[in-house]
C-alpha cells in the first residue's frame, strides 16, 4: 500500500504503519550517525599515532622508514601517487615542520577523540561543538586543498560533510528526548515523551 494511506507494507506480523515507517528510517540514519563518528574517532585516533610518533622519532629515521615502505611501490611504478607524495613529504621534513604537524596533528586527535566519545554517550553540549569542529576542520581541509591539491583533503572534507549533517540529524533525534527528563518529575505526567 502506498505511504500515504497509513500503511507502508504488510509484514509476517501485521503492517507497518507510517510511524514503524519513519521508526526505520531513523534507525538507519541512527547507524549511518554511529558509522561517521567511529570513523571520525578512528580519523582520530591514527592522528594522535601520528603526531606521537612525530615527537618521537627523528625526521632522519622518518625518512628511512618512508623510503623502505615505499621502495617496492616505487620499483615497480615510479610515478605512485601515493608513495610519491609520501617519499616528497619525508624529504622535506624538516625540525620545524616535523613539531608543527605533530602539534596539529595531536591537537586534531585529542579534539576528535572527546567529541566522538561525547557523542556516541549522547552529550547534548557535544552536538553543536562537534558540527562547529568539524566545520571549521572542513574549511581548513579546503584552504589547504586550495594551497596544496591532495585527493586526501577531499576525502577527510567529504566524511566531514557527511559526518557534520548526521550529527544535525542525530542532536535533532535527541534533543526532545532530553528536554522531556529535564521537566521536574512531578510535571511529568502531563508530557508524555516524543515518538524516538
Amino acid at each position: 500500500m502506498s505511504p500515504s494511506c497509513g500503511v507502508v507494507r504488510h509484514r509476517a506480523g501485521g503492517a507497518l504503519t507510517r510511524s514503524s515507517f519513519k521508526a526505520v528510517a531513523r534507525s538507519k540514519l541512527h547507524v549511518a550517525f554511529e558509522i561517521g563518528v567511529i570513523l571520525k574517532g578512528l580519523n582520530g585516533l591514527l592522528e594522535l599515532i601520528g603526531g606521537v610518533l612525530l615527537l618521537v622519532f627523528p625526521p632522519s629515521a622518518i625518512q628511512r622508514v618512508v623510503v623502505g615502505l615505499t621502495h617496492n611501490e616505487l620499483s615497480r611504478d615510479p610515478n605512485d601517487f601515493i608513495a610519491t607524495h609520501l617519499r616528497s613529504a619525508a624529504d622535506h621534513l624538516s625540525v620545524g615542520v616535523k613539531l608543527f604537524a605533530a602539534i596539529y596533528l595531536l591537537a586534531h586527535g585529542v579534539i576528535k577523540a572527546v567529541l566522538v566519545y561525547a557523542l556516541i554517550k549522547d552529550k547534548l553540549w557535544a552536538f553543536p561543538w562537534a558540527i562547529g569542529v568539524f566545520g571549521a576542520f572542513g574549511i581548513y581541509q579546503m584552504y589547504r586543498y586550495v594551497v596544496h591539491p591532495s585527493g586526501w583533503l577531499i576525502a577527510l572534507t567529504v566524511l566531514d560533510v557527511f559526518v557534520i549533517l548526521l550529527t544535525w540529524a542525530e542532536w535533532q533525534r535527541v534533543k526532545p528526548v532530553f528536554s522531556f527528563w529535564s521537566v521536574p518529575r512531578s510535571d511529568r505526567n502531563s508530557h508524555h515523551p516524543p515518538a524516538v
